[in-house]
């Protein structure tokens, strides 16, 4: 299924998650690779399966930037205020 990919794959995974064991995350990323596929992953240390405090903000950030740029073709934004 890995080589039916199609634009762009950010993929994520927490670093201590308990419900999602890491090894099917490194076997998707496996998979993509073995099939020449081009993607971005981001795991986040110290985290579980719900992204949480700053990690939270930086994923929110992340995922945004991400869609504006390869969804809108846009220069994303980085350095913003929460509100």
């Amino acid at each position: 299924m890995a080589g039916n990919l199609k634009g762009k794959l950010l993929i994520t995974h927490g670093g201590i998650d308990e419900n999602v064991n890491p090894s099917a995350t490194f076997k998707l990323a496996d998979a993509l690779i073995r099939n020449d596929k081009q993607f971005d992953m981001l795991i986040l240390p110290s985290q579980r399966h719900g992204y949480r405090g700053d990690f939270q903000k930086y994923f929110i950030k992340m995922r945004w930037n991400y869609f504006v740029e390869h969804l809108l073709g846009e220069e994303p934004v980085w350095d913003f205020k929460w509100e």
